[in-house]
C-alpha cells in the first residue's frame, strides 16, 4: 500500500516541517493487492478556553482501530482533523476520516461552565470568577 501526496497548495493554517507535503489518500499497489488493512484513525484534540479566568482544557480527539476490506484499484481519501485552537471560548477538534470511517474531534474546554462533548471525552469545565470580589 502506498500514500499519494498532494502536489497542490493546501489552504488553511497547518503546521508541518519545511519541505513536506500532506498525504491525500491511500491506493493499493502490487500484485495481488491486499484485501484488508488495519487502521488507526485519530481525530484532532479540542482547544482549551479562557483568558483571565479559569478556563478548561480541551478533550482528546477520538481514536478508532480495526480492519477494513479493500478493493483493488480503488483510491481511499483520507482527511486528518486538526486540533482546535485555544482561545477565549475554545474550539472543538476536527474529525478525521479514512476508509469511510469517521473519528470525532475532541471537545473544546469550558469557559465559565461545562466543556463540549467530543471523541475521547469532552473538554474540561471552566470556573467563572467574574463575579468574585476580594474583601478589603
Amino acid at each position: 500500500m502506498s500514500i499519494i501526496y498532494s502536489k497542490t497548495k493546501v489552504s488553511g493554517s497547518f503546521v508541518r516541517p519545511q519541505g513536506y507535503i500532506f498525504p491525500v489518500g491511500i491506493s493499493t499497489v502490487g500484485s495481488p493487492p491486499p484485501t484488508t488493512a488495519d487502521y488507526l484513525i485519530v481525530a484532532g484534540g479540542g482547544g482549551g478556553s479562557g483568558w483571565s479566568y479559569g478556563g478548561g482544557g480541551g478533550g482528546a480527539g477520538g481514536f478508532l482501530t480495526g480492519s477494513a476490506s479493500l478493493t483493488g484499484g480503488t483510491s481511499y481519501p483520507v482527511t486528518v482533523g486538526g486540533g482546535g485552537p485555544g482561545d477565549s471560548v475554545g474550539t472543538n477538534g476536527g474529525n478525521s476520516v479514512a476508509l469511510g470511517i469517521t473519528s470525532t474531534g475532541g471537545g473544546r474546554g469550558g469557559y465559565g461552565g461545562a466543556g463540549a462533548s467530543g471523541g475521547s471525552g469532552g473538554g474540561g469545565s471552566g470556573v467563572d470568577n467574574s463575579s468574585t470580589s476580594c474583601a478589603s
